[in-house]
């Protein structure tokens, strides 16, 4: 059905709301058929709306790489939350080094060996020997063992 109004060049505004329902609704497949011929502004709005929401079902639907300041939101968002290792995944490729060592940090504040295996490839030698050294005065044996 969807398809078909889409051929019919429904009006913008309808597709716009569509998309919007679809999100709202996690209805995926018809939200990436939508988002193709969604206007610029609710892209825009949708896309603001995705990170924001850090709704990883979504993110794929945007075919480019979080910018470092929408990174460094997300972390900020990560950092009052449990973190999230889908989205971080996700991420991780696009992070900074400083923003792969403030993840690593909140992961082992927030005792998440998940979260920190994620961001360990980002770090350096000295950062997980010093890790390392931390998990050893915390007697923290899971990130002890994974520094080693």
């Amino acid at each position: 059905y969807m398809a078909g109004l889409l051929r019919k060049n429904v009006l913008t505004d309808v597709v716009d709301i569509l998309l919007e329902n679809a999100y709202e609704k996690r209805n995926v497949s018809s939200f990436y058929v939508l988002l193709e011929y969604a206007s610029p502004e609710a892209q825009d709005r949708i896309k603001a709306q995705v990170y924001e929401n850090r709704d990883v079902s979504f993110m794929a639907a945007f075919d480019e790489s979080p910018s470092a300041e929408e990174i460094d939101a997300m972390i900020d968002s990560e950092a009052e939350a449990e973190l999230d290792p889908a989205m971080l995944s996700l991420i991780v490729d696009d992070m900074t080094y400083e923003q792969a060592l403030r993840l690593a940090t909140i992961a082992y504040e927030q005792d998440d060996a998940a979260a920190f295996s994620i961001v360990m490839d980002r770090l350096t030698d000295e950062d997980i020997a010093a890790f390392n050294e931390r998990a050893h005065q915390d007697k923290n044996i899971s990130f002890y063992s994974m520094t080693m």
